[in-house]
């Protein structure tokens, strides 16, 4: 996936392109999976700010090892 499409893909969400570039993200996981934190489980992976599309086309592959849609 391209950083075009990761945008495109978010904008359809009703954000806003321009708040794109200071935003917070949360990758997580679904049931019945999680991880074990001192705290408890949680279904919350991974926790990031920056520029959204950048910072999750900078994820991709490792997020994409873990997908349910893998490519190989």
């Amino acid at each position: 996936m391209t950083k075009t499409a990761i945008t495109a893909a978010i904008l359809t969400t009703g954000a806003k392109e321009e708040l794109l570039d200071r935003g917070v993200y949360v990758i997580r996981i679904k049931p019945p999976f999680g991880i074990a934190y001192p705290g408890g489980h949680s279904p919350t992976l991974y926790i990031g700010e920056g520029n959204v599309p950048s910072r999750l086309y900078g994820h991709r592959k490792w997020v994409n090892l873990i997908s349910d849609d893998a490519q190989p």
